[in-house]
């Protein structure tokens, strides 16, 4: 028991500091430079965009919203991700989307928080789990996203499946 006092402390302690980071990008985002690029695709993308958000020419956010078919893709979704020193620190992400067997539309959010790409705390749906070495790498699409330089940079990213 003891054990786990000392890992929950550090823990909330990188917390508080990852949702400080974000409140101070969140404030600095009308000031920080942006590029925006539209897109659609045949997995039922409509109309979506992702924005990059930099200060001095590093990556500080990345908002990807978009609407869908509600059929191939979600009726609409708005991802967020937060990087700190280049490594991603915060994951936001929300889908609505129609729920055929519920027959109603059903919503999902998921809130992630990283260091050094370890998941550290999750909250999806109301439920908070603490995962134990859960690592993301170089391939995870949220690196991939700062990657994108033109348009057509998403749809190497976004890869339909096969239907």
């Amino acid at each position: 028991m003891f054990g786990s006092a000392l890992y929950a402390q550090p823990t909330q302690s990188k917390l508080d500091e990852i949702a400080k980071a974000v409140k101070k990008i969140n404030a600095a985002t009308l000031q920080l430079e942006t590029k925006r690029f539209w897109y659609e695709n045949k997995c039922g993308v409509n109309k979506a965009s992702i924005t990059i958000f930099y200060k001095d020419h590093e990556i500080q956010k990345i908002v990807d919203m978009g609407e869908g078919d509600g059929d191939k893709a979600a009726l609409s979704w708005s991802y967020e991700y937060y990087y700190a020193n280049g490594e991603l620190i915060f994951s936001y992400e929300s889908i609505q989307y129609f729920d055929n067997q519920a027959n109603r539309d059903m919503q999902e959010e998921s809130r992630q928080y990283f260091d050094k790409d370890y998941l550290i705390k999750q909250i999806k749906d109301g439920e908070t789990t603490y995962p134990v070495n859960f690592m993301i790498d170089s391939d995870d699409l949220r690196y991939e996203l700062k990657k994108i330089t033109r348009s057509s940079d998403i749809d190497r990213i976004y890869r339909c499946p096969d239907l």
